[in-house]
C-alpha cells in the first residue's frame, strides 16, 4: 500500500502579486480561480503517479486503489525544488532496490510535464518493515 506524498506543490496562490489585488471581491474571485485550477492539476496529476506506479510493476501493487496520493502546498523546501516521499511501501525480497528506483525514475517522468523546466525533482522511496515499524489495518 504505497503511499506518495508530493511536498513544495507550485500551488497558483503562491503566484498571485497581492499589491496588485485591491478589492475583496478580487481576492475572493482570484481564490475560487487559483482553487479550481489547482484541483484540475492535482486530480489529474494524482492519476499520473499511481499509474507510474502501476507501470512500474511493483509486486502486489496492481491496482490505484491500493495507492493515496497527498499534496503539500506550499514552500517548505527552496521554491524550485519537488519532493515526492513514497512511505509504506513494505520490505519484501521480491521489492528490490531496482524496483524501487524504477518508482522513483517513474513518478519523476510523470511529475515533470506539470512542473516549470528550471524545477528540480526529488524522490525518496522508504520501504516499510512489519518486523521492526508499525502496521494496523481494520
Amino acid at each position: 500500500m504505497p503511499i506518495i506524498r508530493v511536498l513544495n506543490w507550485p500551488s497558483e496562490m503562491q503566484k498571485a502579486d497581492w499589491r496588485q489585488i485591491r478589492e475583496e471581491d478580487d481576492i475572493v474571485k482570484f481564490f475560487r480561480y487559483a482553487y479550481i485550477k489547482d484541483q484540475r492539476y492535482l486530480k489529474n496529476l494524482g492519476n499520473r503517479l499511481k499509474k507510474a506506479c502501476i507501470d512500474t510493476q511493483i509486486p502486489r501493487v496492481d491496482s490505484e486503489r491500493l495507492i493515496s496520493v497527498s499534496f503539500d502546498i506550499g514552500s517548505l523546501l527552496p521554491d524550485t525544488t519537488l519532493v515526492i516521499l513514497v512511505e509504506g511501501l513494505f520490505d519484501t525480497p521480491d521489492r528490490t532496490k531496482e524496483i524501487r528506483d524504477k518508482l522513483a525514475k517513474f513518478l519523476t517522468e510523470a511529475v515533470k510535464p506539470f512542473i516549470p523546466n528550471e524545477w528540480e525533482v526529488e524522490v525518496l522511496v522508504k520501504r516499510f518493515d512489519p518486523e521492526k515499524d508499525s502496521y494496523i489495518k481494520v
